[in-house]
């Protein structure tokens, strides 16, 4: 068996491009679409090529393990960047509390700013995470309202 270049169905949705879009939506600078009824009525288009309840359960299947995936690294991540600042905080603690206060102002200030980033980019790449999981979220209803509109006749 040949190993893919590219993900599954590919060649019928760019995921990355539609994510990206989907972003751009939810943030209000949107060229293409102004509401997310617009953008869903495009996706619907894209996913009209599906011809049996089979193809739709397949696609549901990859965004649901692309779901997953992304929900796993974004805990994995958060938790790796808590242990982190986690490990500089008590190196810097032990580092105040066995010198002179008066010489560490600027170091504790450092410290701080270092400490407020990290935050920052916790928040930054989390709030980013979280948004693609919503966007497989909302991939996956409207192929579910697909399939029942298939089921329906």
């Amino acid at each position: 068996m040949t190993k893919r270049k590219n993900p599954p169905y590919y060649e019928i949705i760019d995921i990355e491009k539609e994510f990206n879009e989907y972003i751009k939506l939810c943030d209000c600078n949107s060229d293409k679409f102004t509401y997310y009824l617009d953008w869903k009525e495009h996706i619907v288009d894209e996913f009209d090529i599906f011809d049996s309840n089979d193809n739709i359960e397949n696609v549901k299947h990859y965004l649901l393990y692309k779901m997953r995936n992304s929900k796993h690294f974004n805990a994995t991540f958060v938790s790796l960047m808590v242990f982190a600042i986690t490990i500089y905080l008590n190196n810097f603690v032990k580092i105040f509390i066995n010198s002179d206060l008066g010489q560490n102002v600027s170091d504790f200030i450092c410290f701080l700013i270092i400490i407020l980033i990290c935050i920052i980019m916790i928040c930054k790449n989390s709030n980013k995470l979280n948004q693609r999981y919503y966007f497989y979220c909302d991939l996956i209803e409207i192929l579910e309202e697909i399939q029942n509109k298939k089921k329906d006749g």
